[in-house]
């Protein structure tokens, strides 16, 4: 989403259901991405999607992440390409995102991630690839004022 239409967009948090495709998201701790396995709706394995972002930040109601724009889209054979470069572009030097210093910080964390991909390394070695949610899974709930953070004292 170019800045002009982000801008333009709410940004309200409410609780939704995710639609579409089913997927599998392994944020790891002090990672400084997101890998997501993507399935159809008949849950075939479609491929990888990395989500190049800030390490997550824990706080009452679950966690908070910056997105960094540059993502890296994964077929099931490990071909890659990026995606959303212009976005990075477009956000550098913006007063609410990154310096060019930081925008090449993120598009490296990308390549680091690439030399896993063409490598075959885990997260790319094709675990997972068969995953099925456990059927008797029922959806997370809420509490009540699961916006506000909690203060300190």
């Amino acid at each position: 989403m170019s800045l002009v239409e982000r801008d333009r967009t709410p940004s309200m948090l409410w609780p939704r259901s995710w639609e579409g495709r089913h997927v599998l998201i392994r944020t790891a701790p002090g990672a400084d991405h997101s890998v997501w396995w993507f399935f159809d709706l008949e849950l075939r394995f479609e491929g990888w999607y990395v989500n190049l972002e800030s390490p997550v930040r824990r706080w009452s109601a679950g966690f908070d992440v910056l997105d960094h724009a540059l993502d890296i889209v994964v077929e099931p054979d490990r071909s890659w390409s990026w995606k959303d470069e212009d976005e990075l572009a477009e956000r550098v030097g913006h007063p609410a995102y990154w310096t060019a210093g930081e925008a090449d910080r993120i598009r490296g964390a990308g390549e680091r991630v690439i030399r896993d991909i063409e490598a075959g390394r885990f997260p790319f070695d094709g675990r997972f690839t068969d995953f099925r949610p456990d059927p008797g899974w029922a959806p997370a709930e809420l509490p009540p004022y699961w916006d506000a953070e909690v203060a300190s004292w």
